[in-house]
């Protein structure tokens, strides 16, 4: 994603296949007889607009993609050094503080951040 920008199409596209996911998952249940489950269009709905309380992947990664324009200009302003400091600072709020019980507020969105920057570093600098 380093090297590839944002589109209208791609976030759109990413929500159609999550809510096509939804929609055949629910049919199966529905199908299959499960017992908490009644189908709805009410119910459809709720789990529509559930992808942003129910699907922390799917709220996680849309941030990342809407963050993405940003985060590339950032890492490609910097230099090798700097790109593995920023890694390095990253790591540490991500994993090290865990250890030490230091709260950073930094949950998967930082992770995702995280893996972006070092999936960047790699594709810049071909490691």
């Amino acid at each position: 994603m380093i090297n590839s920008s944002i589109t209208f199409n791609k976030i759109t596209r990413l929500l159609y296949q999550v809510l096509s996911v939804t929609a055949l998952i629910s049919l199966v249940a529905y199908c299959v007889g499960s017992p908490h489950f009644e189908l709805s269009s009410k119910l459809f709905f709720k789990s529509a607009i559930g992808i942003w309380g129910n699907y922390w992947f799917i709220n996680t990664y849309l941030v990342l993609v809407l963050l993405s324009p940003f985060l590339n200009k950032m890492l490609k302003s910097m230099n090798h050094d700097e790109h593995r400091l920023c890694i390095l600072t990253l790591v540490f709020l991500n994993y090290l503080a865990h250890c030490f019980h230091i709260p950073t507020n930094f949950e998967s969105v930082g992770l995702f951040i995280t893996l972006y920057s070092i999936a960047a570093y790699i594709r810049i600098y071909g490691v």
